[in-house]
């Protein structure tokens, strides 16, 4: 009898459907009202030594009413405090958005200051600890998912100055091999990772843990009413429905940007572009002429030198090998007589001469022609070459200039769309938040929930609740 109990509690387990824990409702209801529970997850993720671990810790009102009339209010997820005054900033979001920076250090900034009365020391402030847990990633230019935040020395970041710490943590990037020193962590963002509605049946080992498996019972369908899991289904409703008109606001600034920047930069670019082109045009020019110039030159001037060559050669041969001749032929007919002599002299003398006059000839032909032809063929090249460099550079450069400009008036729309649709974005889906939290309030009041509970549901203030109420009955 016992062993078919058992079987049918697993039976159960297995087919639990799980609410979210990143839904605002369900993340206040665990970290809110379970002090060991928060106990455990922060020890898991926040940057303490096991000697300075929490031991105990207190609530705190989330709402930061301002000391002023007429100043801004807020409402964190969770605060406390700790057994060594240590104060504690939690918050769980959904979406990313360029103010949340603003926002942490506002909400932080508040808890910090009102520490003291008038006349209390400055060394009884006791430093403020903010974990925002992020459900999209604001840093694309690392795959490090933990990021820890301090007011420190540029120049030496050993110097560090307590009082205000930040710790963002990227859900999405979270990979347990990052933190594999670190199972307690690991285990609880696990828990906010996976834990969901299509989860049925909980890991072995977020089972095993005693406080994760608490969490997760906190975290099945079945332990809440119809209104509550209606109020749950809201909360995602609203959600989808920022991001869409978000994402739509920043689409079509996008395109109005990328128009814009397209004129832009096709204009600026053909400019740029015809100025690059002429300059570079002239400078390959240049360098192409002198080649091209020198290589006609050589070729040229070595036809010409062969053939000037050959006619100083022809002549200035004949000249020597006559007076070449006669020398030789005189010095022979004294040794063969004076008549034979003198003939074959002449003769041989001629052949010689024309040999050795046509060989030198050339020779001192070429030498001249290959000076002569560099120099008229560097003179005629440069001017063939700049000519010509700088009807190719324009066209080259005109290629490459609207090339750039439209790269750059792309990425130029796309920084400006983005910022104009985060904005317009964020004022319109502002203006909607606050009719639907009216909504809600006016749901859960008539459903029978207290003013405490809404405020906790809704993140308004009371007197705001009551002033909603107030004007409903009127």
């Amino acid at each position: 009898m016992k062993n078919t109990k058992t079987k049918n509690v697993l039976k159960q387990k297995t087919m639990a459907r799980y609410l979210d824990p990143k839904n605002d409702l369900i993340f206040k209801l665990i970290f809110g009202e379970h002090p060991d529970l928060l106990m455990s997850f922060l020890n898991a993720l926040m940057p303490f030594e096991s000697d300075r671990h929490i031991v105990s810790l207190e609530y705190l009102p989330p709402e930061l009413v301002p000391d002023t009339p007429g100043k801004k209010d807020s409402i964190v997820d969770v605060r406390c405090k700790d057994n060594y005054g240590r104060n504690f900033i939690i918050e769980m979001q959904i979406y990313w958005y360029e103010s949340f920076y603003n926002r942490v250090i506002f909400n932080a900034g508040k808890v910090y200051v009102r520490q003291l009365d008038k006349k209390e020391k400055y060394h009884l402030l006791q430093p403020v600890y903010t974990l925002a847990l992020l459900n999209e990633n604001f840093d694309h230019k690392t795959e490090q998912f933990y990021h820890h935040f301090q007011i420190v020395n540029r120049e030496n970041t050993d110097e560090i100055i307590p009082g205000l710490e930040f710790i963002f943590v990227e859900l999405q990037k979270f990979k347990p091999e990052a933190i594999s020193d670190r199972k307690l962590a690991i285990l609880w963002l696990r828990f906010l990772n996976e834990v969901g509605e299509e989860l049925r049946r909980l890991p072995p080992e977020l089972e095993e843990n005693e406080y994760i498996r608490r969490a997760s019972d906190i975290c099945e369908e079945a332990a809440f009413t119809p209104d509550v899991v209606d109020l749950y289904d809201r909360y995602w409703d609203g959600i989808r429905w920022k991001k869409e008109i978000r994402d739509e606001l920043l689409r079509r600034e996008l395109e109005k940007g990328l128009k814009r920047g397209e004129k832009k930069g096709i204009k600026r670019g053909v400019a740029e572009g015809l100025k690059k082109g002429k300059e570079m045009g002239l400078k390959k020019g240049k360098e192409m002429g002198l080649k091209k110039g020198e290589e006609m030159g050589l070729k040229k001037g070595k036809e010409m030198g062969l053939k000037k060559g050959e006619e100083m050669g022809l002549k200035k041969g004949e000249e020597m090998g006559l007076k070449k001749g006669e020398e030789m032929g005189l010095k022979k007919g004294k040794e063969m007589g004076l008549k034979k002599g003198k003939e074959m002299g002449l003769k041989k003398g001629e052949e010689m001469g024309l040999k050795k006059g046509e060989e030198m000839g050339l020779k001192k032909g070429e030498e001249m022609g290959l000076k002569k032809g560099k120099e008229m063929g560097l003179k005629k090249g440069e001017e063939m070459g700049l000519k010509k460099g700088e009807e190719m550079g324009l066209k080259k450069g005109e290629e490459m200039g609207l090339k750039k400009g439209e790269e750059m008036g792309l990425k130029k729309g796309k920084e400006m769309g983005l910022k104009k649709g985060e904005e317009m974005g964020l004022k319109k889906g502002e203006e909607k938040l606050r009719e639907r939290e009216k909504l809600i309030v006016i749901n859960c009041h008539n459903a029978g929930f207290s003013i405490e509970n809404i405020a906790k549901i809704t993140d308004l203030p009371i007197t705001k609740i009551i002033e909603i109420i107030e004007k409903v009955k009127e």
